[in-house]
């Protein structure tokens, strides 16, 4: 299939503005991660993240308030994981895009890309061998088939990088 779509604007601005004051909230309980994918070996530091929804469970109270509401919009039938990640531009040492599929065992999946700040870093798909780089700007959303390989590509200049990650079907 390879599909994708981008859709500027995509949450109403209080309904943005109290996700992304959550997520950059100084009290945000962020996890670091070491690699970006599972099966990566790239050379960098890692990231942070957090849970809301992994692994059939619920992990976290905001994933009522604040997720269920972006999964109705989005008209998914059932949710595999939702996270927000932190990218933290000191950590990268390598700039190569490490290209992968978030659940490439399930069937018919999507992945939605919401970002939660502007920046100079941003989104890479590689659909039959073409590179489509989409950049970061705040409120943008990134829909696409899970048969997409993507990449997050690094912020050079601005220091951090934040963005909320949903698998579903």
């Amino acid at each position: 299939m390879h599909e994708y779509t981008v859709v500027d604007n995509f949450l109403e601005k209080t309904e943005y503005e109290k996700l992304k004051s959550l997520i950059l909230s100084s009290e945000f309980p962020w996890r670091k991660r070491n690699h970006l994918t599972g099966d990566s070996k790239e050379d960098n530091i890692g990231y942070f993240t957090y849970n809301f929804f992994n692994n059939f469970n619920v992990r976290s109270p905001e994933f009522e308030t604040h997720i269920i509401p972006i999964l109705k919009k989005l008209k998914a039938f059932s949710v595999i994981e939702a996270r927000a990640n932190l990218f933290i531009k000191e950590f990268w040492l390598n700039c190569k895009p490490s290209y992968h599929l978030d659940y490439k065992h399930i069937l018919y999946n999507k992945t939605s890309i919401l970002n939660l700040t502007s920046c100079d870093g941003g989104t890479l798909l590689k659909i039959e061998d073409k590179e489509i780089k989409i950049n970061s700007v705040e409120n943008r959303l990134i829909t696409m088939t899970g048969d997409v390989f993507h990449s997050t590509f690094k912020n050079k200049k601005t220091d951090l990088r934040y963005v909320l990650n949903l698998n579903y079907f």
